[in-house]
């Protein structure tokens, strides 16, 4: 992060940058260990960062790619990595909304943007998890969905399973409420370190 920020800002700036997405509680616990959040981590905050140089420059193809690393976030982290996207075409919707002479389809379009491209870079997970298991979302919803080679108790089983250490991880409020939690109470993530600093940044 730092090394691909200095090309662009100052050094101070960069650093900045690279304090910021250290500051995430997943990343200082995870980065000793070969999982997949560390790059989800970095697809959001680039995705975050091509947000900020479409405020900058007004340029609209970076909606773009916001939409491709929000998306790539999405695709990595599953079903509740949607926040990802919804937050940031949120955002464009609103910034677009304050900029003066932006008539209601352009604001419009800034979210759509970003939210259509986010979608068309997860579908491929989502036909994938359809053709191995029958259940697009899985491991979500599979009481509606069903799941191929999954009976009742093996679900619960699962579902019992990830209760014990992060509580109903399937139900909306929990999805909901994991971008606060993985803030401000990583313990549900077996993660002892705060990383309220990446929000305050």
């Amino acid at each position: 992060v730092v090394d691909l920020a200095r090309r662009f800002v100052p050094i101070t700036i960069a650093m900045a940058a690279g304090v910021a997405f250290y500051g995430v509680s997943d990343v200082v616990v995870l980065s000793a260990r070969a999982v997949p959040d560390l790059a989800n981590g970095l697809f959001l905050f680039l995705a975050f960062t091509a947000f900020v140089r479409w405020m900058d420059t007004d340029e609209d193809w970076w909606l773009v790619v916001v939409g491709v690393l929000a998306g790539l976030f999405a695709a990595g982290s599953r079903v509740p990595g949607a926040y990802g996207a919804i937050g940031l075409a949120s955002l464009a919707i609103l910034y677009a909304w304050r900029q003066p002479g932006r008539g209601p389809v352009r604001v419009v379009a800034a979210g759509a943007v970003v939210g259509a491209v986010a979608l068309v870079m997860v579908v491929p997970w989502y036909a994938k998890a359809w053709a191995l298991t029958g259940n697009p979302l899985w491991p979500f919803f599979d009481g509606v969905f069903g799941a191929k080679d999954f009976n009742e108790s093996a679900s619960a089983y699962l579902a019992a399973d990830q209760q014990r250490d992060v509580g109903p991880w399937h139900s909306f409020s929990w999805i909901l409420s994991a971008p606060w939690a993985l803030a401000f109470n990583p313990k549900k993530f077996r993660s002892g370190v705060m990383g309220p600093f990446i929000l305050a940044a």
